[in-house]
């Protein structure tokens, strides 16, 4: 027969049950279910009063942990100084720093004479890039067509939406993001490519084109309806 599946908060549970002065959501099936599960007397009063049969329940095991893939940092280390030996090869003193995937520094390297400004506004050009997963230009340029939602990105601490910060992708999936700042846009975003090229990979999807696509899935997971 087929598992009855229900859901109910589970609260006062007696001693022994692993649960006590615990207030827990969790998924109940019957003891006819099947699965990884383990057994749990139906031993407190909001199951009785659901279960007055007092069956064994079980609960279904969970996954708690979840691992995201992101960049090392050595491979951070190796994309910085290439994105700022880029811009001394072009006459340009830049700062880059990598960010992993969840927007935190792993690496950041400030050319000889690049401004001090550069070292926060490089940072923030990756964060944007990894968290939201799209170019800062592109995704500025995707969240024009709503101004107040562009505006109210823009007030957030640490968000950049200029050129310069493009996110880190490998098999598919954003590893970080890198960002570069001291040069013009053009200046920054060539030397994010850099940085990016020196670790074997290219822009997003490979091509600017794509890129604002990306800047585009952004701004509608923004607004509440990306798939």
């Amino acid at each position: 027969m087929a598992a009855e599946r229900f859901t109910l908060t589970l609260e006062g549970h007696g001693a022994g049950s692993g649960f006590e002065g615990e207030r827990v959501l969790v998924a109940l099936e019957r003891a006819q279910g099947g699965g990884q599960l383990k057994d749990m007397p139906c031993a407190c009063p909001a199951t009785e009063r659901s279960f007055p049969e007092r069956r064994h329940l079980r609960v279904q095991a969970m996954q708690i942990i979840s691992s995201l893939p992101s960049i090392t940092s050595a491979a951070a280390f190796v994309a910085v100084q290439a994105a700022v030996a880029h811009g001394r090869s072009v006459g340009k003193f830049v700062v880059a720093a990598v960010v992993d995937v969840g927007g935190d520094l792993m690496a950041c390297v400030r050319a000889d004479g690049a401004y001090s400004a550069s070292i926060g506004i490089a940072q923030d050009k990756a964060y944007t890039a990894s968290v939201f997963g799209a170019a800062t230009d592109a995704l500025s340029q995707a969240l024009s067509a709503n101004p107040a939602l562009h505006q109210g990105i823009s007030l957030r601490a640490g968000v950049v939406l200029f050129a310069g910060g493009l996110p880190i992708v490998a098999d598919g999936k954003i590893i970080g993001g890198i960002g570069v700042s001291g040069g013009s846009e053009e200046d920054d975003r060539a030397c994010a490519r850099g940085g990016l090229a020196a670790l074997g990979l290219d822009e997003i999807n490979g091509t600017g084109g794509a890129n604002s696509d990306c800047g585009k899935l952004a701004a509608r997971k923004i607004e509440g309806d990306g798939k």
